[in-house]
């Protein structure tokens, strides 16, 4: 035997087999065991959310893990946008107001855009949550109050595997994707989530509600 390589020789018949499948599912099963202190955990009905964590309602019906959006971030572009907006909106009343040909009516156009984008954006950060509803049938996953995209309803029979991704984020900086495997086609249910404690007790809730058997070899980096 060989711990170092993961390596066993069977006593009766001399063959060598790896081991490393089941050494990497018990280490991933340890880091696994505790819940994280950014993640709230409530049994029965799930509450509004008071801070910008994961919050897990824990109950005998359908599973339901929710995300605030709330960035400091979504304030600052908001008070931008306003004062970008603004001007935009002086400069077209002082154009009309002087009869400035329609060239210069259409050429801030991409600038009018840009701050329409950006608006809509700040709001989506400050009012916003993510919402993973799982029970015997589906998982969806759903935007609000604001449309965005990546909403899915996915049949949970489809679902072969959960995993957990990283990502770059930036020279230094990680986060972590929770995806699924439908159809062998892994599909990102969370992004961005911001420590992989999260990211692994996300996976074990909905892997448990679905009695999804992990396979830790399957989390890949990207």
């Amino acid at each position: 035997m060989s711990v170092e390589r993961a390596l066993a020789k069977c006593e009766s018949c001399d063959a060598v087999f790896s081991f490393e499948a089941q050494r990497r599912r018990n280490a991933h099963a340890r880091e696994r065991v505790a819940c994280p202190a950014s993640i709230t955990v409530e049994g029965g009905a799930l509450v509004a959310p008071g801070d910008a964590g994961y919050r897990v309602a824990a109950s005998r019906g359908p599973l339901r893990v929710t995300r605030r959006w709330f960035s400091g971030l979504g304030i600052f572009f908001l008070v931008f946008s306003t004062i970008w907006n603004t001007i935009l909106v002086l400069w077209y009343a002082a154009s009309i107001a002087s009869g400035a040909p329609w060239i210069m009516l259409a050429f801030p156009l991409l600038h009018v855009a840009v701050g329409l984008t950006l608006t809509y954006w700040s709001i989506a950060m400050l009012v916003n949550r993510t919402v993973v509803r799982v029970d015997d049938r589906t998982l969806a996953v759903e935007h609000g109050p604001l449309w965005w995209p990546g909403e899915r309803t996915i049949d949970v029979a489809r679902i072969t595997q959960l995993l957990v991704r990283s990502r770059r984020a930036g020279r230094n900086g990680m986060h972590y994707a929770l995806a699924a495997e439908v159809d062998g086609t892994v599909i990102d249910l969370l992004s961005r989530v911001p420590t992989k404690a999260e990211a692994l007790y996300l996976e074990q809730t909905i892997e448990d509600h679905l009695s999804i058997i992990d396979d830790p070899s399957r989390n890949t980096n990207r």
